[in-house]
């Protein structure tokens, strides 16, 4: 076929298209005879029946297999690399033939390979692909192709119900790795469902080494090793297990199923299921238990009980779940001195309504367990990370009230800092990190101000940190010491929690997998908390009572030294009126700096508008001048958000367009993405 593309009138074309065709079918028919193979080729040999092909075919050979015809390529696979199958025909047989070419192999010929020095021959197993060739996995060095001149071809006998496999040529090339047998791979993963593909082989291994002498060979030890060190055969089998467990995604039945078990024993313990297919609404599964609501009910900051100044600690665990996250609720126990937690709910999204049904159905268990039918989860404090879904979901639920008791977690504060601390040289980013630390540790907020007003004069020197600084003063309430009381704990304990559960239990695990988990996690905390009663080691290494009040004592001391500075007590009075800040929207980080990155030679954005624009008219113009109308009135401009919409099915001419851009060029900034643009 020719190289370049036909041009002229619109006869002139279609006669040049069809004159390459037919050049296209005359080579193609060339090549096919040139590469036909006789049958006659196999007359000197007998056709052989077999279950399967050899592994390692070679030479001149003829099988013959029984099998049905959408199975004849299946039974009839080897160890050979061959091309993709195509349809063939010959002389006196009517029936589906089939022909393959091998593809050969690559041969890394570096003298200097390290494989080649290892081994004593040339690497012709282990390569991998880059830019479309394929180099040494060893000393990336181009490998080389080898040809191979072998020829395997099907053919399926109707009347036989077998299929005929011809195979000619002495091979070149070499086999790839023999593959592990499925069905002990499948039965080892069945085995372990819990388990990694890693630690499911360790495991087997593990087992095995575990046998007395007389039901032990390391030949069979060898074997298990074999077949189970391929690690993504492993995780195929996996995935295929998991589909037949979960053919839909979710198995709500088997989830059902568990719910009914669990409230024989505690019907709190699997709350309430919900799935989207049948209710038209979110899908979520709500996790607790009647103990953990009885430790709730005791965190009341109205009643004097032993968990009434502890604080909630709220976040999501986003890579619990496959295709959902979970939200965590947990508390400090100061008399085991460790975290528990109180609850947790599989949800499909981080968002306002699903926080907001989280704290909706744990109140609702309170008022189930408490008998009253008006009560509401009422502790000292939220501690929380940024995001928005939080501050709205508990102002939905507990009013200003709880939302004036949202405090954020210093830890993020601090991640935050030292990831925009990046955009710096060292001389500043070392002094913006100081600043920093100053705003978060401020104890009055007389010194607060007094630091932020020096951070934002710093910040007029560097506006890659100006964004920032305005994010985070916004939400100096949420997370600075001067407005939190000094028992308010610095971090978010959420996140020590999710490290716990990924110590006991895997990440992505389905639905019903995480469900057990949670029952049994529930389950556990409960008898710690009973055996401990009863002398059990099953208390932490947390903050005793007594340290955390010999931390406030000397905290409240440095803060009545700073406010005795502090002699303006109308200024003092008139900041504790100030209304918490409540973000409606975005995310739990503040924006990244966006970098502007210039090329060399490049013109002003104007310049390539005005070029774009230039090319447009000149096609439109062409598009008039043949008498059609311009059917293509929009056109991107170098990724910009803005499209220029020529004037409707009339001859519209360059100057029009011109006179359109120049309109737009003084807007460019203000339009929306998709928004069109037109005179």
């Amino acid at each position: 076929m020719a190289g370049n593309l036909p041009c002229g009138n619109e006869q002139t074309v279609v006669a040049q298209l069809q004159e390459q065709l037919s050049q296209c079918r005359a080579d193609l028919a060339k090549f096919r005879r040139d590469s036909a193979i006789s049958i006659d080729t196999w007359a000197g040999c007998p056709p052989e029946a077999v279950d399967s092909i050899p592994y390692e075919v070679d030479g001149l050979q003829q099988y013959v297999i029984k099998c049905s015809k959408p199975d004849m390529m299946k039974v009839s696979q080897d160890g050979r690399p061959w091309k993709t199958w195509f349809t063939t025909t010959r002389k006196g047989f009517h029936g589906t033939r089939r022909r393959a070419n091998c593809k050969g192999s690559s041969i890394c010929k570096s003298e200097t390979c390290p494989f080649y020095q290892e081994h004593g021959k040339s690497n012709r197993v282990q390569f991998r692909k880059d830019d479309g060739q394929y180099v040494c996995f060893s000393c990336e060095s181009v490998a080389e192709q080898m040809p191979c001149p072998a020829v395997k071809a099907w053919e399926y006998h109707e009347n036989l119900e077998s299929v005929i496999i011809y195979h000619v040529g002495k091979h070149t090339c070499v086999c790839k790795p023999k593959m592990p047998r499925l069905h002990e791979v499948t039965e080892a993963v069945r085995k372990h469902p819990r388990h990694t593909p890693v630690q499911v082989a360790n495991q087997e291994l593990v087992d095995y080494l575990a046998r007395d002498d007389s039901d032990f060979s390391w030949e069979e030890l060898d074997g298990i090793l074999d077949n189970l060190i391929d690690t993504p055969r492993l995780q195929y089998a996996r995935q295929k297990q998991r589909q037949q467990d979960e053919p839909c995604g979710v198995n709500f039945d088997a989830l059902s199923l568990l719910k009914a078990r669990c409230d024989k024993l505690d019907k709190y313990l699997m709350y309430r299921v919900n799935s989207r297919n049948m209710s038209n609404t979110a899908s979520y599964v709500f996790k607790s238990s009647k103990h953990m609501a009885e430790l709730a009910l005791s965190m009341d900051r109205d009643h004097r009980k032993f968990l009434s100044e502890e604080y909630a600690f709220i976040d999501v665990k986003h890579n619990r779940c496959r295709g959902f996250k979970a939200i965590t609720l947990w508390t400090y126990h100061p008399v085991m001195r460790k975290l528990i937690r109180l609850a947790i709910m599989d949800v499909e999204e981080e968002n306002t309504d699903n926080l907001t049904n989280f704290w909706l159905i744990f109140n609702d268990m309170l008022v189930e367990v408490s008998g009253d039918d008006a009560y509401l989860f009422n502790p000292t404090g939220f501690i929380s990370d940024e995001h928005h879904a939080n501050f709205q979901a508990i102002h939905r639920v507990f009013g200003n009230g709880g939302k004036d008791r949202i405090r954020t977690c210093e830890f993020h504060y601090v991640q935050s800092v030292q990831r925009h601390a990046r955009y710096l040289d060292a001389v500043s980013g070392e002094e913006f990190q100081q600043l920093a630390d100053e705003m978060l540790k401020a104890l009055s907020r007389t010194d607060l101000e007094t630091v932020s007003a020096r951070m934002c004069a710093f910040c007029n020197d560097h506006a890659e940190v100006k964004s920032w600084f305005q994010w985070w003063y916004k939400r100096k309430d949420h997370v600075c010491r001067a407005y939190k009381q000094t028992e308010t704990p610095h971090s978010n304990l959420a996140e020590v929690g999710h490290s716990k559960m990924a110590s006991v239990a895997r990440s992505h695990m389905s639905l019903l997998d995480a469900a057990k988990d949670d029952v049994v996690f529930a389950l556990r905390q409960h008898k710690e908390l009973a055996k401990f009663v009863h002398g059990g080691r099953t208390g932490g290494t947390g903050d005793s009572i007594k340290s955390r009040r010999a931390r406030r004592y000397r905290a409240d001391l440095k803060r009545a030294a700073a406010y005795a500075q502090e002699l303006d007590l109308e200024a003092a009075a008139a900041s504790d009126k100030e209304e918490s800040y409540m973000p409606s929207c975005g995310t739990h980080r503040p924006p990244r700096r966006r970098k502007v990155t210039k090329k060399l030679g490049a013109q002003p954005k104007t310049a390539q508008t005005a070029v774009a624009t230039k090319c447009l008219a000149m096609a439109t113009a062409r598009a008039c001048n043949r008498g059609n109308r311009p059917k293509r009135h929009l056109r991107t401009i170098r990724k910009r958000n803005v499209r220029l919409r020529s004037l409707d099915g009339s001859r519209t001419q360059p100057s029009t367009l011109q006179a359109v851009a120049t309109d737009i060029r003084t807007k460019h900034g203000k339009q929306k993405f998709g928004q069109r643009v037109s005179k």
